[in-house]
């Protein structure tokens, strides 16, 4: 069984499976734990849901894709574990507050803070700016 104290750790062995994660259960599969372990598991080390922790390695990932330049959105879902290109734009924009065209042209302007999570949700929202690598 893999522990998981290391936040970092677990955005390396998630990444190379999340076209294929699709559901929780895949990913508690991955630590080689029930559902039940799992959830308590992100909740006890890392303070956040296991939906939150996918989402982040999601966006982590989809965030480092989209500084390539010429990569279309679509492969982007597609990277992730998000084939509906209509899904992925509206989640994207839930995550981040911004369209997956505009985190980009922000990528290419060189901004350093791009806020990682929509400015809409309250304070007490995950903030996923650490999970970046």
């Amino acid at each position: 069984m893999i522990h998981l104290p290391d936040l970092r750790l677990a955005i390396e062995l998630l990444t190379p499976h999340l076209p294929r994660l699709h559901s929780i259960q895949d990913a508690a599969a991955i630590f080689e734990m029930s559902l039940a372990a799992y959830r308590r598991a992100t909740r006890q080390i890392w303070g956040r849901t296991p939906q939150q922790v996918l989402d982040g390695v999601r966006l982590s990932q989809a965030i480092q894709l989209l500084r390539e330049p010429g990569r279309p959105c679509w492969s982007v879902g597609l990277a992730i574990g998000i084939e509906d290109e209509n899904y992925l734009a509206r989640w994207f924009k839930r995550q981040t507050g911004r369209t997956m065209g505009e985190y980009r042209d922000l990528l290419r302007r060189g901004v350093q803070n791009v806020q990682h999570i929509n400015p809409t949700r309250s304070s007490t929202d995950t903030r996923w700016s650490d999970l970046h690598l």
